[in-house]
């Protein structure tokens, strides 16, 4: 998975299931609801079925890969769907042990390219930089940026060099992509829509859009240097509502969750991992149940 993309074109093959064709050794992380509850559970190429990492009466959710896939991050909240609700970040070992708190009051992890730190949402209005050495936490946004004040700042993702931060907002009203440059402060409408993401670089950005799509809705992609939007991943019926987008590292792949058309909810639809291969325009099917399955990661 480290070959670079070149010219995206993302062509109707139909879905294939994940076996020797893809020609890569998939390792996916992703939250699942199929305890009754939701947790986190990993499946790769030689797996039929999903493997629990962990999984309580609570709510596991949004898990992050650290950087040299030796740690994972998720969230855990008692109560699904009260977003604005108590939520604590935690780390845990791979193969579920060695779990440690990282702080309290806070949701949606991600690590920092260096795998030091992590990147967290406060109460929908704040972004944290929280060391993994002492639990240490700094506000890195939107602190006294005038477009954000009392607005929301929802589902973070730090640039690799972290000069961006790219996130949800309600600015101008529910619900829009954008980034901000930490030094300077500019802002940059990445357009409407909902959980953009860094393609391989500082200035490719991911993003889901609802409309005119085949299956609903999305991934877009858009240039920072000159502000184009393109299409990057839009699959027709059935599984055409895709959400939940993450890249991987070279940019040639994009792990998401998919739908059929009329479902949404992302508490209990029918949500499936899949991955799409960028360069040859084909997807591979990861998951085949009747769950909600989301927000899947690569451990690279």
């Amino acid at each position: 998975m480290r070959a670079l993309i070149g010219i995206v074109l993302i062509s109707l093959t139909p879905t294939l299931c994940l076996a020797a064709e893809t020609g890569a050794d998939f390792n996916l992380v992703f939250d699942s609801n199929r305890s009754g509850s939701f947790g986190i559970y990993r499946q790769g190429s030689g797996d039929k079925e999903p493997v629990k990492i962990v999984d309580t009466p609570k709510h596991e959710m949004y898990p992050a890969v650290s950087p040299d896939g030796k740690l994972i991050a998720f969230a855990r909240s008692a109560d699904l769907e009260d977003r604005d609700g108590y939520s604590e970040v935690f780390v845990v070992n791979p193969d579920g042990s060695g779990e440690r708190l990282v702080l309290k009051d806070a949701t949606f992890p991600s690590f920092t390219a260096d795998g030091k730190h992590l990147i967290v949402e406060r109460k929908r209005r704040q972004v944290l930089k929280v060391s993994l050495a002492d639990g240490s936490a700094a506000e890195i946004f939107p602190l006294q940026h005038p477009k954000f004040q009392r607005r929301y700042i929802v589902k973070p993702r730090l640039s690799p060099d972290e000069s961006r931060l790219v996130f949800t907002s309600n600015l101008p009203d529910r619900w829009n992509a954008w980034a901000v440059d930490l030094k300077s402060g500019q802002a940059f409408h990445i357009g409407h829509g909902c959980q953009p993401n860094f393609v391989a670089q500082n200035d490719r950005l991911a993003w889901v859009q609802r409309g005119q799509f085949k299956g609903g809705s999305g991934i877009q992609v858009f240039e920072v240097k000159d502000s184009s939007r393109s299409s990057l991943v839009d699959f027709p019926h059935p599984h055409g509502y895709e959400y939940f987008p993450m890249p991987s590292s070279d940019g040639r792949y994009v792990a998401y969750a998919a739908a059929r058309e009329g479902e949404h909810s992302h508490y209990d639809s029918n949500y499936q991992i899949f991955v799409a291969d960028l360069a040859s325009g084909k997807r591979y099917r990861i998951t085949h149940d009747k769950y909600t399955n989301r927000w899947p990661r690569f451990m690279d």
